[in-house]
């Protein structure tokens, strides 16, 4: 995760990471929770509106 991390933040490139694992938060710019497969909470919420 900090090579994807490492990654993203030299190349400015998006990695999108689908986990359980929530030790993956603390590397994460944006949380995007699902239930049923749709989204139900975002770190950012106005980007849900």
């Amino acid at each position: 995760m900090e090579l994807f991390h490492r990654i993203a933040t030299d190349q400015g490139a998006a990695i999108l990471v689908v986990t359980h694992d929530t030790r993956t938060l603390d590397l994460s710019d944006r949380v995007l929770e699902l239930a049923d497969g749709r989204p139900i909470a975002s770190s950012q919420d106005e980007a849900m509106r």
